[in-house]
Formats: C-alpha cells, sequence, structure tokens
C-alpha cells in the first residue's frame, strides 16, 4: 500500500520486509523491480517535518544489489542494470519472443514446446540468423490454477529477424496437431517472465 504513493505524512519508520524475493527473481527485470520499490516504499518515510528511518530484512544483507541500492545514485543503479542487460543480451538490447505451455501434466507441456523448437530449428538452419532458443523449461510458476507451465524463450538482435521468424513459426505451430487438453500462447515482448 504504502508504494503506490499514497501521502502519509507522520509516518517516520519504513520496514521492508523479505527482502530477498527481489534479488533473487527468476525474472531479468528483478533487480529493476526491486529497486523502484524499494525507492517508492523509502520515500514515504519522514515526509514532513520529521526525520525518517528505512530498516531492510533480508538474509543475504552483502548481496551486490542491496550494497549498490545503498551506497549508489539512481543514475549509478540505472546505469549498472543497463550494463548487466548489454552483457546478457536482454532487453533494450535483443527482442524477445515467450511461447508459453499449459497442460495437465508437467512433461505433456515439455513434449510440445519440444515440438515447437523442432520447428523452429527448422526455419532458423537455413537462416543462420541471429536468434537464440532458451528451453524448452519449466515455467518459474510451474503450476498455477491445476495446470502445469512450461515455456520456450527466444532472443533476436533486431525486431525485423524476430517478426519475419515468428510469421513462419506461428504458421509451423497451426500445422502441429495440438491436443486439445494443451494450450500455447505466444508473448512478444513479455512484461513478465514467470
Amino acid at each position: 500500500m504504502l508504494a503506490k504513493g499514497h501521502h502519509f505524512p507522520n509516518i517516520t519508520l519504513v520496514a521492508i520486509v523479505e527482502a530477498d524475493s527481489g534479488l533473487f527473481s527468476p525474472d531479468f527485470r528483478g533487480s529493476e523491480f526491486m529497486t523502484q520499490t524499494f525507492i517508492q516504499v523509502s520515500g514515504r518515510a519522514g515526509r514532513a517535518l520529521r526525520a525518517g528511518e528505512v530498516v531492510i530484512q533480508s538474509r543475504h544483507a552483502s548481496h551486490q544489489a542491496l550494497t549498490h541500492l545503498l551506497t549508489s545514485s539512481y543514475n549509478e543503479i540505472a546505469q549498472r542494470i543497463m550494463d548487466e542487460r548489454r552483457l546478457t543480451s536482454m532487453p533494450p538490447f535483443t527482442q524477445l519472443a515467450l511461447i508459453r505451455a499449459e497442460g495437465p501434466q508437467l512433461k505433456s507441456t515439455i513434449d510440445l514446446l519440444k515440438k515447437v523448437k523442432l520447428c523452429s530449428e527448422e526455419i532458423l538452419q537455413p537462416l543462420s540468423s541471429d536468434i537464440d532458443c532458451l528451453g524448452p523449461v519449466p515455467a518459474p510458476l510451474e503450476k498455477r490454477a491445476g495446470r502445469y507451465r512450461s515455456q520456450l524463450l527466444f532472443k533476436a538482435k533486431t525486431k525485423s529477424t524476430m517478426q519475419q521468424f515468428l510469421c513462419e513459426l506461428v504458421y509451423r505451430i497451426d500445422e502441429l496437431k495440438t491436443p486439445n487438453r494443451l494450450r500455447l500462447s505466444l508473448d512478444v515482448d513479455p512484461l513478465e517472465m514467470i
């Protein structure tokens, strides 16, 4: 509630509990979200004439992301995050497409994504393009609403390369015989990786 920006002028102490969930997120944006939330919540303490204090609970107090948060400026943190993304070829330096499979059993979702991956390899082989494929793997949130989830991630250096590849891949996926109990979805530039 405090991170939403409500003005409570008499708050002088903010406690951030379970800070570790932001340190070890399966989403590549995890440290960015953690930093954003910490800054927003910290800004709630000491808004009036009284000084404020922020307490952070963590089992990993010496973690690099936490020490940077406490000792660096916002611009330095943003630059560090951008440098990490450049080194790991993540957005905004690449384009992502995530294919998710959902079904009653984990094995069936993985098997379906293996077929999708074979289709993708047939497309990529003659092109020898700048597209990488990661997976298939179980989704970080493996089971949701009683259904198992797996995912296949594609990374391309340019948007046009990704679009050309996906146009052909979607056509090939339509030709696959997908059992009714399984669902596939395609998320271009996914906002969440879980």
